[in-house]
């Protein structure tokens, strides 16, 4: 069956609103420090990291498994299995020791066939696959959008509906981030499916170019029109995407403007750095307090064709 937007609509509220999304989510990514070289045992290394410097005391409390996890191909019976070489004891097995640190473990899927690395997808497995994450106690799932387009001539809406519906079921709270790349205007529905949704393609290493914005927002979507339609609409925990802090040559200045633009529009705050690495700085960066929790968001107030006016309300929200 073919979703209408009417029909989208009236699933609002059904995902976001619960208590899993009150404030944006924070945590550590494994996508941009280590791509598909991820295993068992960097992992519980980071996880140790986010405890002993500080991290998850600041908030940061979600340890992102990205694309890498998955073998190529499902079990005989067709259910998900793990890279058996980079976690041979499973996924279930992590998921206990990263519980038992006081994290959450989340997990790379995907809404189509295939998954950017072209390992299987959770297209026409949802309902299965969503189980199978759950009984491993996974908290998180990240949503991509690869292999999407051969999935028939089904709308993202429709596959990222499918895999919420699913979770949903299984009884277990599980973060649902909806990662579609903006591609089909999700400012308009993703809030409605995911407890956040991603708004554009990734932002790129650009930050000694001309094009310096790129590391604000995104490298392809800062349009004056698209900017202004996406400020006219209410954007609950609107992007999703690895904060750059720590990556790359980024200079303090720079490190401190890009974390403080992220915070204060109301994003995800999810670390990509290699935390191994980390210098004392960086650190110091994520772990601001001045910062505060981003909620309230940041209102445009007035602008001009030349300079805007934005304004926040701010209080301590983050955990005791």
């Amino acid at each position: 069956m073919k979703l209408t937007a009417a029909a989208l609509a009236s699933i609002a509220g059904t995902t976001a609103a619960t208590s899993l999304a009150q404030t944006p989510q924070m945590g550590w990514n494994s996508w941009n420090s280590f791509k598909l070289n991820i295993n068992a045992s960097i992992l519980s290394e980071i996880a140790d990291l986010l405890v002993s410097l500080g991290l998850k005391d600041t908030g940061y409390n979600y340890l992102l498994l990205n694309e890498g996890w998955s073998s190529y191909e499902r079990t005989a019976d067709g259910y998900l299995q793990a890279n058996t070489t980079g976690f041979p004891d499973g996924i279930k097995a992590l998921a206990d020791e990263v519980h038992d640190k006081g994290l959450k473990l989340g997990l790379y899927g995907d809404s189509g066939i295939l998954t950017c690395a072209f390992r299987t997808g959770s297209w026409g497995y949802e309902e299965r696959d969503a189980l199978t994450i759950a009984g491993w106690g996974i908290d998180y799932l990240k949503y991509d959008n690869c292999g999407g387009f051969r999935a028939m001539t089904n709308a993202p809406q429709e596959r990222f509906l499918a895999m919420q519906n699913a979770l949903l079921r299984t009884g277990r709270d599980i973060f649902y981030s909806v990662c579609e790349w903006g591609y089909q205007f999700p400012w308009h529905w993703g809030a409605n499916i995911g407890h956040s949704y991603r708004m554009s393609e990734d932002i790129t290493n650009c930050i000694l170019s001309e094009h310096r914005i790129c590391w604000l927002l995104d490298y392809d979507h800062c349009a004056e029109n698209e900017r202004d339609e996406r400020l006219s609409i209410a954007l609950p925990l609107a992007r999703h995407g690895p904060a750059r802090v720590g990556n790359f040559n980024m200079t303090m200045y720079m490190q401190q403007t890009h974390f403080a633009f992220w915070a204060a529009l109301e994003s995800p705050l999810i670390i990509s750095a290699d935390l191994r690495k980390m210098t004392n700085e960086s650190l110091a960066v994520l772990t601001n307090k001045d910062i505060g929790c981003h909620s309230p968001p940041l209102q445009l107030v007035y602008q001009t064709k030349l300079r805007q006016c934005w304004l926040q309300w701010s209080h301590d929200c983050r955990p005791e």
